[in-house]
């Protein structure tokens, strides 16, 4: 704190000893590798690194807040928070299932965190597997929001977009993302067969 104070009293600005500072203050995230050569769209990305942060508005936030009287998750009635929204409730638990079958990964979700954990683990590499599960995860959790916020604002029925549609969006999202790179374009074939 002093450092900063010293540098607000100096006659002159200097731009280049603010950025330093700010570099060094910055706090290490096991996650951030997660975004690190991941091919999902740029929203996707967003998405997820909302909720790596737990930054989403879900109702459980937003009754904290003081901003909903009820928590109710749109889909299956318990309280939607975090852990619930993506890998507790029945129909995102699904969508995510089909797309790690799709993958060939013999994986359970779990909560949240155990499901962020085992991601950051098996995404250490930069590996093309890597790419694809890290694209898949952030496609994956943007799907599910939207489907989410298609239900509460659209007010779309919950049975009209079964999770094998969704699970197929974003299979066909993450062929086309992961396409355009053509050094991986050899390594995805196998999984359109």
């Amino acid at each position: 704190m002093p450092e900063w104070n010293k540098m607000l009293t100096e006659n002159s600005f200097c731009k280049r000893k603010i950025y330093k500072k700010l570099l060094n203050n910055r706090q290490d995230v096991s996650w951030k590798k997660l975004f690190y050569n991941n091919e999902a769209r740029p929203r996707a990305g967003f998405t997820l690194w909302m909720a790596c942060l737990d930054r989403l508005a879900t109702k459980s936030r937003l009754r904290k807040f003081g901003m909903l009287d009820n928590d109710r998750c749109v889909m299956c009635a318990e309280s939607e928070d975090l852990n619930h929204l993506f890998f507790m409730c029945t129909k995102p638990r699904s969508i995510w299932q089909e797309i790690l079958r799709w993958l060939h990964e013999d994986h359970v979700p779990s909560m949240w965190e155990c499901e962020l954990q085992w991601m950051v683990n098996r995404c250490k590499s930069k590996s093309w597997k890597s790419v694809l599960l890290k694209t898949a995860f952030a496609e994956t959790i943007h799907a599910c929001w939207l489907y989410r916020n298609s239900l509460i604002f659209k007010n779309e029925d919950k049975d009209s977009g079964t999770h094998r549609n969704i699970a197929r969006d974003i299979i066909d999202r993450i062929v086309q993302r992961v396409w355009n790179k053509t050094s991986l374009r050899g390594k995805i074939v196998p999984f359109l067969l």
